[in-house]
């Protein structure tokens, strides 16, 4: 049995390298390609391969798991939307980085709402946090959810909000920008969440990405 995690990221050469095996499978011998996304994968792969998926846990019994096990509400609200099942759940919230990286984006929003350099800020979090390579999907996940929160202060939609106990904070960055605007952010965001899966200049990526987040509305200036 050979088993392929994120097939997805294979690059076209990979994947193609794959195709004899695929149509010319020997007696007993079974491949498996992971993947979060399927249809990222050529079409000449899919159509030699069975797809079956899986569901994830529902979001609100991970929640309601890490909330009995007296976790906070909004470190459950996060990993419920981050992890498919309880033990990864668990092991998220108990990252010994999780807080520091909330208050290392909190401290990115607080510059933005000031009005200081977010490439500057930026350079000074990444150095005190000391993100590596290896958990910095960790950091742009967590923002990416921040932002969204954003938008949702943006819109008066308070019941999906993750990080209530930064309300204030959120609602100052959302009166900066037009819901245009953020969404236009958390695109990016998304975007730079993909790169990383790829040999990107890191630095340069996370500078555009700041300069993106401190464009405000015109009329704010």
């Amino acid at each position: 049995i050979y088993i392929i995690q994120d097939a997805d990221l294979m690059n076209a050469h990979a994947q193609n390298s794959l195709l004899k095996f695929l149509e010319e499978p020997h007696p007993d011998i079974y491949a498996l390609l992971l993947t979060q996304d399927g249809s990222k994968l050529l079409p000449t792969i899919r159509s030699r391969t069975q797809t079956i998926p899986f569901k994830r846990l529902p979001s609100i019994v991970i929640e309601r798991h890490l909330e009995n096990e007296g976790y906070e509400r909004k470190l459950a609200r996060l990993a419920s939307q981050l992890t498919t099942n309880l033990d990864a759940a668990e092991a998220f919230v108990n990252e010994p980085w999780l807080y520091s990286f909330i208050d290392g984006i909190e401290s990115l929003y607080q510059a933005l709402v000031n009005g200081e350099s977010l490439i500057l800020k930026w350079r000074e979090v990444e150095k005190d946090l000391m993100i590596v390579p290896e958990n910095m999907q960790d950091f742009i996940d967590i923002l990416i959810y921040y932002q969204k929160d954003v938008i949702y202060g943006k819109m008066n939609y308070y019941k999906k909000i993750i990080f209530e106990d930064a309300i204030d904070l959120l609602n100052s960055v959302a009166s900066l920008k037009t819901k245009a605007m953020l969404i236009a952010d958390l695109e990016h965001m998304l975007a730079l969440k993909v790169k990383l899966n790829h040999y990107i200049n890191t630095d340069l990526a996370f500078d555009n990405l700041m300069l993106a987040l401190e464009r405000r509305n015109q009329s704010e200036e």
